[in-house]
């Protein structure tokens, strides 16, 4: 395996995303593989994330593509034949040994799926979220969920981020070789600012007990509705809690008006996602993940790191890695505020300690990066012709 290619199609930046990007670091700094990039041109995250990539390995190629997903992503791709053979052929001249497509769901990118097999190349899924649609509710969602069966048999291999995430593979009918890689923050880029001075840039009162939600504005996928809706209807026990919202996204101004009618605009603050959120965590005081869904969230690996609790809905990655104590059913949202009080009020040092020890150890850009890299060399021996 000489040359290998990332290709990601979507418009959104999530932490797939960014774990493939230091998926990609990892492997120009530690490998004498050759590494490319296709990417849509119109995301404009993605893009400059690549270009601070290729100002540090100059030999790293972009490839930018002017297609992007489709609204419905599997039905969109299946009938895009003349889209499909363009992106085959282009990948083709580049002539990569295998394919890494970076699929948040197996929707995300499955152009690329397409190009690859058409290609006649090797394609391997990098995907967090392997769980049915239906249990997002969205359009289509059964029609959807039994198209994705085509998408699961196409890839070569998957490389998944929880054991959670690779049952659920297992569940889908995938037959090809599914591993598990954990990924976590890079330490050498990560670090804790001065408390008081992190709480001033966000004015944040030093009296006020500080919970945020770090993610895409999504409400299906991301929960910030049922968080919102819980807050108002149990406000009365949450003292001097106040709510910080990181992110940006397609469900923003809802979100916002929600916040209003909820009579939580004292209460809950939104603020842009940034490249650095070393202040965030420095000026918070817990983690909150009310998702639906999710893999394994980057954003509790980084909040382990730096020493925070995490209350989370008891699903995928959360349940596999969090303590039973910190963990709510999703819906449930008396069991979610109670979870947050209990923790809040809680000596959580010993796990605190241990979760920094297990990022220290095993879920660390390093650690990712070489298990990795050993999962692409042995994908590509159990999958040659």
């Amino acid at each position: 395996m000489k040359r290998i290619l990332f290709y990601d199609d979507g418009s959104g930046f999530g932490g797939h995303s960014i774990s493939a990007i230091d998926a990609v670091k990892y492997l120009l700094e530690n490998t004498n593989l050759k590494v490319g990039f296709m990417f849509y041109q119109g995301n404009q995250r993605l893009y400059d994330r690549l270009t601070l990539l290729v100002r540090e390995f100059k030999y790293l190629e972009l490839y930018p593509i002017e297609f992007k997903a489709a609204r419905f992503r599997n039905l969109g791709a299946l009938l895009s034949f003349p889209v499909v053979a363009k992106i085959a052929q282009t990948i083709s001249i580049i002539k990569p040994d295998v394919v890494i497509v970076v699929q948040g769901t197996i929707e995300l990118s499955s152009l690329g799926l397409l190009a690859a097999k058409k290609a006649n190349l090797k394609a391997i899924s990098f995907i967090p979220l392997t769980q049915s649609l239906s249990l997002m509710q969205g359009k289509l969602s059964k029609l959807r969920d039994f198209i994705n069966l085509h998408f699961y048999k196409l890839p070569d291999a998957f490389i998944t981020t929880s054991a959670q995430a690779k049952y659920n593979l297992v569940q889908q009918g995938v037959k090809s070789k599914i591993s598990v890689v954990y990924y976590g923050p890079d330490l050498r880029v990560w670090h804790r600012q001065e408390r008081n001075i992190s709480r001033q840039k966000y004015g944040i009162d030093n009296s006020d007990y500080v919970v945020a939600l770090v993610a895409r504005i999504e409400l299906k996928h991301k929960g910030h509705d049922f968080l919102i809706t819980s807050m108002a209807k149990y406000a009365s026990k949450l003292e001097n809690i106040k709510l910080l919202v990181v992110g940006d996204g397609s469900d923003e101004e809802k979100l916002q008006k929600l916040i209003q009618t909820s009579g939580l605009s004292e209460r809950v603050k939104i603020i842009p996602w940034g490249n650095d959120l070393s202040y965030i965590y420095s000026a918070i005081d817990m983690l909150v993940i009310p998702s639906r869904l999710e893999g394994l969230p980057l954003v509790m690996l980084e909040a382990m790191y730096y020493g925070l609790p995490i209350v989370a809905s008891s699903i995928d990655g959360m349940l596999e890695i969090l303590p039973q104590e910190w963990l709510f059913q999703f819906g449930d949202s008396e069991a979610a505020i109670e979870t947050l009080l209990r923790v809040k009020n809680s000596d959580n040092t010993e796990y605190l300690l241990n979760h920094k020890k297990r990022i220290m150890t095993e879920f660390n850009l390093d650690e990712f990066g070489k298990n990795f890299y050993k999962t692409l060399c042995e994908a590509q021996i159990d999958t040659k012709d």
